[in-house]
């Protein structure tokens, strides 16, 4: 093999030279394609993008003015359920004031009751006591009363006795 020229070499140079910058060329347009479909599916996104962040907006519209609406009758029915409340309040403050009127009047009169029954038992224990304490006086009254008469009884027996023997040791002076 020989050698190449000088000027062979340059050629080759300047061959090589061309084929790059063809590829480079090639390259740049290729890039410039994709760059290209890549700006058109970005703005394509960005489109498609904003129509969601629209329908998503609107979205939230809508909850905020539904939203608005329950809280709305939310609030009226808190409203109305504070107002039941304290109405509720209020009869519930009347009858507990009623139950203790009447539970202070039914105590009272348990109190009297009692009161009544005790005075009633004591003065029938003491009229007890007392009619048993008569009765006992009453007793002995008789008891001696009675002993008075059996010793008059016995005594005049004695004198039966002693009129009887002393009648035996006499003659009957109505005999026939």
């Amino acid at each position: 093999m020989t050698a190449p020229t000088k000027e062979d070499f340059e050629l080759h140079l300047r061959h090589l030279d061309d084929r790059l910058e063809a590829t480079a060329k090639l390259f740049d347009e290729r890039l410039d394609s994709h760059r290209k479909l890549f700006d058109e599916r970005v703005s394509s996104e960005r489109a498609l993008l904003a129509q969601w962040r629209e329908a998503q907006q609107k979205l939230l519209d809508e909850r905020d003015v539904r939203f608005g609406t329950v809280l709305e009758e939310f609030r009226s029915e808190v409203a109305a359920a504070r107002s039941e409340s304290r109405s509720i309040r209020s009869e519930m403050a009347e009858y507990a004031r009623s139950l203790k009127i009447f539970m202070v009047t039914t105590a009272i009169a348990t109190v009297g009751s009692i009161a009544t029954f005790n005075a009633t038992v004591l003065s029938n224990m003491v009229a007890s006591f007392d009619s048993g304490r008569t009765l006992a006086a009453s007793l002995a009254e008789t008891a001696s009363e009675l002993k008075q008469i059996q010793n008059d009884v016995t005594k005049t027996r004695q004198e039966v006795q002693e009129l009887v023997e002393s009648l035996r040791g006499h003659p009957r002076s109505n005999e026939p």
